[in-house]
């Protein structure tokens, strides 16, 4: 039974360094997404189709925005 624990304990601390991601689409300057960013989250992929809002995106957020 201590074997069972042991590796419970083992899954849970797996389970802690965990950092869920997300993907944005039609990003915009990233107001939505900084309050992601904020609470722990990853950005994998942003997008959008405003050159100036990408820039303000990639100055503030993440460089993993892609313009188009």
């Amino acid at each position: 039974m201590s074997n069972y624990i042991t590796e419970a304990f083992k899954k849970l601390e797996l389970v802690g360094n965990y950092k869920p991601k997300i993907i944005s689409l039609f990003s915009g300057c990233g107001g939505l997404d900084w309050t992601f960013h904020r609470a722990g989250y990853g950005t994998v992929w942003a997008n959008d189709f405003n050159e100036y809002a990408v820039a303000t995106y990639a100055a503030n957020i993440s460089n993993r925005v892609h313009y188009k």
